[in-house]
């Protein structure tokens, strides 16, 4: 059956209904743009007639109802991102005299639900917690601060992006995978899903492992708004910007492990997450200094303990 381009044009496109309601649930405002409008445009598109008409015949109480929706939204985020809100608010809290309108970091954390990067998430289905940690970024990067807060800022950048790849690590699920024992020299290894690599400073991991367990001894009660109080001096963290290292985010049975790795290890998982042949492999720990039979027997580790596969 042909469908006439009038009836295209007036028909419910469901999908992106039911996200411009998700959308305007958090933008309210955005109502009266909507009626006032003739060709209004929200999260790339533009409304048709047919879905205008349904969207404004929607009691518009419902709309300002709920007047907690992004503050919960903000609550749900930091289960997620527990470290970046003690150490987001800590680092707002130390430049609240040089930028007063982000004094209170709830406050500061509600103008992501205004920006681009919102109206992205809903548009293209993204948790909202990666959205907000995008946001966060970009709103750092926009900040002109004196030099003296510089380190204040790199190492909160540092400590969330490990958060980041804990938050992406913690949505694979647990599953065990078992490497053949038998490879031939064109076996080509990879790096397990269940393992994530982050290069970053010696020190980083340290550092974060010490916020999450202060973020962990604050929301005992279950109430996370105290961490967005957070008053920790970043400044002292330490890190050392002159020493890089790779971080190993790791998810196993009991949970998400975080630690640091030696250069060597780096070195072969990194390998490992382009993808490296057995031959190649082998000839790297060897030109590394390692003996061939013991290179063997730390392949056969690293596949043991599902490092590789």
């Amino acid at each position: 059956m042909v469908t006439s381009s009038t009836e295209q044009n007036n028909s419910l496109r469901h999908t992106y209904l039911q996200k411009l309601i998700t959308y305007l649930l958090f933008r309210p405002s955005l109502i009266i743009n909507l009626s006032k409008d003739d060709h209004f445009e929200c999260l790339g598109i533009t409304l048709n007639a047919n879905e205008k008409k349904w969207i404004l015949e929607i009691d518009s109480r419902r709309w300002s109802i709920d007047q907690e929706r992004r503050h919960r939204s903000i609550e749900g985020a930091l289960f997620h991102c527990p470290v970046t809100g003690i150490a987001l608010s800590s680092f707002l809290n130390s430049i609240k005299h040089i930028y007063k309108n982000h004094s209170n970091t709830l406050s500061f954390l509600l103008s992501f639900f205004q920006s681009v990067i919102f109206e992205e998430c809903i548009r293209d289905g993204k948790y909202i917690v990666d959205s907000l940690i995008e946001w966060i970024f970009n709103e750092l990067a926009s900040l002109n601060l004196p030099s003296k807060y510089s380190i204040h800022k790199k190492n909160l950048t540092e400590i969330i992006k490990v958060e980041q790849a804990v938050i992406v690590g913690k949505r694979k699920p647990y599953t065990v995978i078992k490497s053949d024992t038998v490879l031939d020299k064109n076996h080509i290894f990879r790096l397990s899903d269940l393992h994530s690599i982050v290069t970053s400073y010696e020190g980083v991991v340290e550092a974060y492992l010490a916020l999450h367990q202060k973020a962990l001894s604050i929301t005992q009660t279950g109430d996370r708004t105290p961490l967005l109080l957070g008053n920790i001096d970043l400044s002292i963290l330490p890190i050392n910007y002159h020493q890089t290292q790779s971080i190993l985010i790791e998810n196993q049975e009991s949970g998400i492990s975080v630690e640091s790795l030696s250069k060597s290890l780096a070195e072969v998982l990194l390998l490992a997450q382009s993808e490296i042949t057995l031959e190649a492999l082998l000839n790297h720990l060897i030109q590394s200094d390692v003996d061939p039979t013991q290179a063997e027997e730390l392949i056969s580790t690293w596949m043991e303990d599902g490092l590789i596969l």
